[in-house]
């Protein structure tokens, strides 16, 4: 059969366009191990926030009704755990919010990758 420049051409474009298609799906199965590795780090950051704060709620309350009595020092360190607490908090918020960002551009970037390979 005579190969045309046109059928060389499609050909061509069918071949560039299926190894495009391999390397988004590829990709995007990277993209989705990264974000279930991101999501079990999410889970477990959130589970220790949770402990944190109950802890830290216990604490104040023992402290509020005078149950607790701290020497200079571990007033001081109960603070610097405290403030520490509050800054893992902020940084754990931000990074879900960059995860999240991360998981809708890859989701836009699957959904582009199907829609051209259609």
């Amino acid at each position: 059969e005579k190969l045309t420049p046109e059928k060389v051409g499609i050909s061509t474009k069918l071949t560039f366009t299926q190894q495009r298609t391999e390397d988004l799906q590829r990709n995007v199965a990277k993209e989705d191990r990264k974000t279930d590795k991101y999501q079990t780090q999410i889970a477990a950051l959130r589970a220790e926030e949770e402990k944190l704060i109950a802890e830290e709620s216990e604490i104040a309350e023992h402290l509020a009704k005078g149950e607790l009595r701290f020497t200079r020092e571990q007033r001081q360190e109960f603070e610097r755990v405290k403030q520490k607490t509050e800054r893992i908090n902020a940084a754990m918020g931000d990074s879900a919010r960059q995860l999240d960002h991360q998981i809708r551009a890859v989701t836009a970037e699957r959904m582009k990758a199907e829609s051209d390979h259609r």
